[in-house]
Parts: C-alpha cells; structure tokens; sequence
C-alpha cells in the first residue's frame, strides 16, 4: 500500500480552517510539506499529548535532525526549527524554565 503525497501546507494560511479539516481527515498524524520541508502534522490531541511527553521523541532539531545545518541556512521558516526554548528542553533544563511561565499559565 502506497504512503499519499504530503500535504501541503500554505504558508500564507489564506484558509487555515479548511487545512485543518483536511489535516483531520487525513487521520490522526499525517506527513506535510511545509515550503519544501517535509514533517508531520499531528491532529489528535491525545497523540500529540503522548508525543510531546514521550522520552523517545526528540523535540531537538540540533541534536536530531541531521540536515538541520543545511535548512537553518535556507528554509524561510528555520526559527521553528532553530528556536531554543522549554518547548525544545529536556529534563531538568525543561523543568526548570517551565516552572519560570508555570505561574501566568494557571488560572487566575
């Protein structure tokens, strides 16, 4: 069974509605194209959750991505690829920072 075609995302967000219906219906996590960089778009929430509270997913590009030199120096959008903040952290640098915004997160 053949994998479909990224999908491609409109970097001008002109309907950005429609492209999340779309990336929705393409099921819960599904590979884009993002001006030429190819990623994933996740679309389910308790997914993403478990993702991004993963210790086997890497939220470095640094570290794990091997043609991150390469794109910082010619993609438009590399500053969310390059971006060092406690979404890219991890452990104690991650817990850390996320106890700095911990206070303006919660509710009033």
């Amino acid at each position: 069974m053949s994998q479909p075609l990224p999908f491609v995302i409109d970097p001008a967000g002109a309907d950005r509605h429609a492209e999340y219906r779309a990336l929705r219906a393409r099921g819960p996590a599904t590979r884009v194209d993002v001006l030429g960089l190819r990623a994933w778009a996740v679309s389910d929430p308790v997914l993403l959750k478990t993702l991004l509270t993963s210790p086997d997913v890497s939220k470095n590009a640094r570290a794990h991505y091997p043609a991150f030199q390469q794109t910082v120096r010619t993609w438009p959008l590399a500053v969310w690829i390059e971006v060092q903040s406690m979404l890219t952290a991890y452990g104690a640098d991650h817990r850390r920072l996320r106890r700095m915004v911990a206070p303006a997160a919660s509710p009033g």
